[in-house]
């Protein structure tokens, strides 16, 4: 049995999904998520998937309910001991937690970097995973006495296949650039499609390019 943490709209639990029909696997997932918009998505795609209006920090299921508790995209938020003690008490004694972050790769490719560095400014106090002070909670004495040490690693790089437009509509998904006016946003937008030009990146929905990713994966068993 399997608890997604924070599901949004699925897009982990797409891979799952994907997994468990390519594999003929057997596990059941279920899934929280406390923004309604998202669920409503979610429901649409997965009807046979259930989906609770909840947080990490009050899980509505019995102690020990799931052999693996996932969190994708998001543990950075909510990182504190509060969170970990009712991540734990949910997951089976020996099971597992995980953390899984997708990250675009400034490594591999220079438009990346320039894209960052004109978003990543305006990003405030906002917890990011790359910022690393999620791992601060790992330090604590409740950790220790609720798991054993944390792995973490960079278990893959992969590429999406994207357009302009897709790319402006991830950097659009970041909560700190979803608030700015429209005026603000559209001044980014022309800020970045300018950058892409410069460095040579197609435009056109027809015409796509590689977005590089890196996935990084955490994952501590419970005592």
């Amino acid at each position: 049995k399997i608890l997604e943490i924070a599901s949004g709209t699925g897009k982990l639990t797409r891979a799952l999904v994907d997994y468990k029909t390519r594999k003929g696997a057997d596990f059941d997932i279920t899934a929280v998520e406390p923004s309604v918009e998202m669920r409503k998505v979610f429901e649409a795609s997965f009807p046979d998937i259930p989906i609770l209006d909840a947080s990490a920090r009050s899980l509505p299921f019995e102690s020990e309910a799931f052999d693996v508790v996932l969190v994708g995209q998001a543990f950075h938020w909510f990182a504190d001991e509060t969170v970990l003690r009712e991540l734990a008490r949910v997951c089976k004694k020996g099971g597992w937690l995980y953390l899984i972050w997708n990250l675009e790769d400034a490594d591999r490719a220079q438009w990346v970097k320039r894209l960052r560095a004109l978003h990543e400014p305006l990003e405030g106090d906002a917890p990011q995973f790359r910022q690393g002070r999620w791992r601060n909670v790992w330090q604590t004495e409740t950790a220790s006495e609720l798991f054993l040490p944390l792995d973490e690693k960079v278990s893959a790089s992969f590429a999406l296949e994207a357009n302009r437009s897709l790319l402006w509509q991830r950097v659009l998904s970041r909560s700190y650039v979803a608030c700015l006016s429209a005026e603000k946003q559209e001044a980014l937008r022309k800020e970045a499609m300018q950058m892409l030009d410069e460095e040579g990146v197609p435009d056109g929905d027809q015409n796509t390019f590689p977005y590089p990713y890196t996935t990084t994966v955490a994952c501590a068993q419970k005592r």
